[in-house]
């Protein structure tokens, strides 16, 4: 993908030689990904100067995806709920206890929406584009040096300072500052928000990525 940068017409291999692929083979298998959030994170990854990338757009994406996991999650809270008003006593009652307890642990914050206001919940809005700037920006992890692995003897193994990832990892109190709350709340409610969210960016780029090699081999 990057051909696809303002220097693609100087790419040469060699002595006059051309590259195995054009850089309109590379956009023609970037245009077949079917995976639209994972095809803009792409291009937000090694294409940032095309016109086509869209901050806004994949806020769009991420913003439609969370909201249907945060209605996922109070529908489940009211099926529990349901269920410990539906009995009475026994086993029966303790297993929708447990059903509600796990419910209410797994639940998002407060989705606020007005129409009549035009306002979202900010919240949410800060965590995607905290989300993005990791994603666009990863440091490097200083004990593997990018690698994602590390010699311990004569073994290679994942890195356990990044858990195998390359990337530095980002503390809680400087996600919970840039969401603007302090760290427990950030670990109380908003953690759980930002973990899915991250790897859903991840796994949509991974497909991505997989329908791409697909396109261009």
């Amino acid at each position: 993908m990057a051909r696809l940068g303002p220097k693609m017409s100087q790419l040469t291999i060699g002595s006059g030689g051309v590259p195995e692929l054009s850089p309109q083979d590379i956009a023609a298998a970037l245009g077949m990904v079917e995976n639209r959030l994972g095809r803009e994170l792409l291009c937000l990854m090694w294409w940032p100067d095309s016109m086509t990338v869209s901050i806004k757009q994949i806020q769009d994406l991420l913003e439609s995806e969370q909201r249907a996991e945060w209605w996922k999650g109070e529908q489940g809270m009211l099926d529990a709920m349901l269920a410990v008003a539906s009995h009475t006593g026994g086993e029966s009652l303790r297993r929708a206890q447990r059903m509600y307890a796990d419910a209410h642990a797994a639940r998002w914050p407060h989705w606020v929406d007005s129409a009549e206001l035009g306002t979202h919940s900010e919240g949410y809005e800060r965590l995607r584009l905290i989300v993005l700037a990791e994603i666009r920006a990863p440091s490097q992890c200083a004990a593997c040096a990018g690698r994602k692995t590390v010699r311990v003897g004569a073994v290679i193994r994942d890195c356990e300072v990044c858990e195998g990832t390359g990337r530095q990892s980002i503390s809680n109190r400087t996600r919970a500052a840039l969401l603007k709350v302090n760290e427990s709340v950030y670990r109380r409610s908003w953690q759980k928000v930002f973990e899915w969210t991250m790897d859903r960016c991840v796994d949509a780029m991974i497909e991505a990525e997989r329908q791409m090699k697909k396109a261009v081999a």
